[in-house]
């Protein structure tokens, strides 16, 4: 992915400005979406099927969706304010959660992390690897508001995660 002259994103595979992203919890580029759709590795994807939204786009989801709705089991305020929701995330080893979606960006703090798959749109995503022993200490994600998803832990082991959401004014959906 590559910025223009314009300031916008262009991605291999599509012929107009790209405005959304999504990244494996590694951290590599996984999908690309345009208006005339996403890809990822080769293989297209549909937009409305692609989890990772941009900041700028209308939330097009409806807030039964929402984390603290669809998927109360794993997701707990610790903190809500007009500025930040601040959540706690566990997912129970062989758990899988009911489709969510974020609609703010945030910041993930995965203070025990485990082997995890990740649905989007029902979809398998991808699948996390064993790693060897990490270095101690959290590790720090930056994460776009995502649609609809669901992670599985498949690990021996709980994972945990606080995720700070930064709530903003985000245009209306007059579809909804």
């Amino acid at each position: 992915m590559s910025r223009t002259r314009s300031g916008r994103f262009s991605a291999p595979g599509h012929t107009g400005p790209v405005y959304g992203a999504a990244f494996s919890p590694a951290g590599r580029l996984a999908a690309t979406a345009s208006s005339a759709g996403a890809g990822r590795r080769g293989l297209t994807v549909p937009s409305d099927r692609l989890a990772i939204m941009t900041t700028s786009q209308p939330w097009p989801w409806p807030q039964e969706l929402d984390a603290l709705q669809a998927a109360p089991a794993s997701h707990h305020v610790l903190l809500e304010t007009s500025q930040v929701r601040v959540l706690d995330v566990v997912i129970e080893p062989g758990a899988r959660e009911p489709e969510h979606t974020h609609q703010a960006p945030s910041v993930m703090i995965i203070d025990s992390p485990a082997r995890i798959r990740y649905y989007a749109g029902g979809t398998l995503q991808f699948e996390s690897q064993a790693r060897p022993a990490e270095a101690p200490g959290p590790r720090v994600r930056w994460m776009e508001p995502e649609g609809p998803h669901s992670v599985e832990n498949i690990d021996q082991h709980r994972y945990h995660a606080i995720r700070v959401e930064l709530k903003q004014r985000r245009p209306a959906n007059p579809a909804l």
